[in-house]
């Protein structure tokens, strides 16, 4: 089999390189070991610019349940700031929503996708997946923060710093405001879209629970009933050193 592109991830990265290199007119596979929809615990915000992008791709997100915010709030237990985007649109979409959304896109776009399947080795010019071959001329690592591809073309850095910790929770409440809330804590901050959710990051250890984050406001709000289980996950490390290829 042959293809212009072989994109190897089939997340929302994957997936919008996948669509815009169709509208370029290459022949485009995406391979990923997963099957959709593929969640992850995420902060479900698409601010202006992202939405913008996704509609350039076809991506038309005012056809599924969204909630539109229009700025962002900081919060601790002292203070707060607030800032808006002005006439731009911004969405809280649930993550397994944009991913079908982009998944029905590059379908309908003519990506050949190759969902449950593993790449097994690749080179420079073809890829092995599941014991099929795909030749190739260009190849895309979209496959996530511990990339293979990324480590066995010397791209990986060279130090990082401590790694961070996601945790995720929706709950089922009326919006009180159109703002993204992030509440800071001493050691975590708790993004609160509206759809709504909660999302709480940690540097170097496990955050506390929703119930004990800090700030009267969001410990109200963290108290309602949930509506979908607790998720978790360890959040890319920012790099503080890469190697350079001539």
């Amino acid at each position: 089999m042959h293809s212009d592109v072989l994109v190897v991830g089939g997340g929302p990265a994957g997936l919008a390189a996948a669509i815009a290199a169709r509208a370029k007119g290459f022949s485009v596979s995406l391979v990923d070991s997963r099957k959709p929809p593929i969640d992850k615990p995420c902060g479900e915000g698409l601010l202006p610019e992202a939405a913008a992008s996704l509609r350039a791709l076809g991506v038309d997100l005012e056809s599924c349940a969204n909630y539109r915010f229009t700025g962002i709030r900081f919060s601790d237990s002292a203070s707060s700031a607030s800032a808006r985007f002005g006439r731009a649109s911004a969405y809280g979409v649930r993550r397994t929503v944009l991913h079908r959304l982009l998944v029905d896109r590059a379908q309908s776009v003519g990506v050949d996708l190759h969902w449950g399947a593993r790449l097994v080795h690749h080179d420079s010019v073809a890829a092995d997946i599941d014991g099929q071959r795909i030749f190739f001329r260009w190849l895309i690592a979209a496959d996530g923060m511990n990339s293979p591809i990324r480590k066995s073309a010397g791209l990986n850095p060279i130090a990082r710093t401590r790694g961070r910790f996601a945790f995720r929770r929706h709950f089922s409440v009326a919006p009180w405001t159109d703002l993204v809330e992030v509440h800071w804590g001493s050691a975590s901050t708790a993004p609160s879209r509206n759809f709504p959710a909660w999302r709480a990051a940690s540097r170097g250890r496990v955050p506390p629970p929703p119930n004990q984050a800090r700030g009267p406001r969001f410990q109200k709000r963290a108290s309602l009933p949930a509506v979908t289980s607790l998720s978790s996950a360890t959040l890319p490390v920012p790099l503080t050193a890469s190697p350079v290829r001539a």
